[in-house]
């Protein structure tokens, strides 16, 4: 999908500045931005339905939601909990949903609802829930600008035309557009704690492969004067990349803790073993973060 949207890109800026050629090879074809959507949408409405459809056994996102708002919140006043999720996969939110955790997830209505952003601006002791690269049962209708949710097997009066996901290696353009835009406000705020408090953003699952969200955790950590602590669960022996990056500048590499399948890192710190630590497996953090070993 990246490669179709860099493609697609060139065709639409060829088209647009009225180029003598706007189409582009594709093999041994040439293929225009028309085709290119086309392709674009039928792969994308394809993921949906193989996610969508099938039945998934959510025992442990909901053992996690336990632990982060049941075990860790023991004793303690109940603090506001971020997710920002990846996935284009609804487990999180039906996790919470069934362990009664209210949350906002910037949607008003149930299974079927619209974009109202302003729901993330409730009291901090909420969950809320931001999907960066969108959700399959997000889509634009015709004629809209910003998304509905919209659940699998809903007939509306227009086709949906295309579901919002966003697949493209190079996502700056997407980013800058509702509900991207105001996503990723929220998370330069979330990741940008006051005065007197401190953040933890807590890391599993990514491989730090989007040059967008590397970035964005990069300021976050040169910004905060300290208040902002990375934990990240990997699954690589040592801490590779950008991670092995933010560990070796001696300004931030006390904000970095990682916790890799042979050893844990943090500063100049680092503790190796030769038998592997699977932590970074989401079923081991949910049974970690729950009190069991």
């Amino acid at each position: 999908m990246s490669e179709i949207v860099d493609l697609l890109s060139i065709a639409e800026r060829r088209t647009q500045r009225g180029a003598n050629f706007s189409t582009v090879s594709v093999g041994d074809q040439e293929k225009n931005a028309e085709e290119l959507q086309k392709a674009l949408d039928e792969i994308k409405r394809a993921v949906t339905t193989t996610i969508g459809d099938t039945q998934v056994n959510i025992a442990i996102h909901q053992q996690f939601v336990r632990a982060i708002h049941g075990s860790l919140q023991a004793g303690k006043e109940n603090r506001g909990v971020d997710y920002f999720i990846l996935n284009y996969d609804t487990l999180i939110e039906d996790a919470l949903g069934l362990e009664r955790v209210v949350y906002s997830d910037g949607f008003i209505g149930s299974t079927t609802g619209w974009w109202e952003p302003n729901t993330f601006n409730t009291e901090r002791k909420t969950v809320r829930v931001f999907k960066v690269h969108g959700s399959i049962d997000w889509c634009l209708l015709k004629d809209d600008s910003i998304p509905r949710r919209i659940r699998a097997g809903i007939k509306t009066e227009s086709d949906k035309s295309h579901v919002l996901i966003y697949p493209a290696a190079t996502k700056y353009q997407e980013t800058q557009r509702d509900p991207f835009a105001k996503i990723f406000q929220y998370m330069r705020e979330t990741l940008s704690p006051c005065e007197r408090k401190e953040m933890v953003l807590v890391i599993c699952g990514y491989s730090f492969g989007d040059s967008h969200i590397d970035l964005e955790i990069e300021k976050a950590l040169y910004q905060s004067e300290g208040r902002l602590t990375i934990v990240a669960f990997v699954s690589t022996n040592e801490p590779e990349g950008k991670l092995l990056s933010w560990l070796s500048d001696d300004t931030i590499s006390d904000q970095v803790r990682v916790y890799a399948n042979k050893g844990f890192f943090h500063g100049n710190k680092k503790f190796v073993q030769d038998a592997e630590l699977p932590w970074w497996k989401f079923e081991i953090l949910a049974q970690l973060l729950g009190g069991k070993r």
